[in-house]
């Protein structure tokens, strides 16, 4: 983590300004994480000559953003209502959609070999500071 010393003047009126010093520390830490994701889908299906209802399970790897970005309230004479506010968030930079196979389907608790479940799943391809929106 890095800090710094800041001295920042804010001009009140003209000719005039609030100086104040402040110790800046830099904590930007965002990342791209690959997390584990418990999936549970039912599919219904034709399965030996009638209609049957699967849960097919798995685990499947996918990928989170995760850390932590520098955010600040500072005292203000400019901003309502007193308070500077500069909030940053951890997220995605850009979401890319990718395929997930489920391959353990059960009928009443029996395995079913021959069936799968397909599904699709957005997930960040990269992760950074920015902005927060409210």
């Amino acid at each position: 983590m890095k800090s710094s010393c800041q001295t920042t003047c804010t001009v009140i009126m003209l000719g005039w300004c609030v100086l104040w010093t402040q110790n800046v520390i830099s904590a930007d830490r965002c990342e791209t994480l690959q997390t584990e994701l418990h999936v549970t889908k039912q599919k219904t299906v034709e399965y030996n000559g009638r209609t049957v209802r699967l849960i097919c399970t798995g685990v499947v790897l996918v990928n989170k953003c995760e850390g932590t970005c520098s955010s600040e309230v500072s005292p203000s004479v400019v901003h309502f209502p007193g308070f500077k506010k500069v909030c940053n968030c951890c997220r995605e930079t850009e979401l890319e959609r990718v395929s997930v196979l489920l391959q353990e389907c059960y009928n009443d608790n029996s395995r079913v070999e021959d069936q799968t479940y397909t599904f699709h799943v957005n997930q960040p391809r990269g992760c950074a500071c920015h902005e927060c929106t409210i």
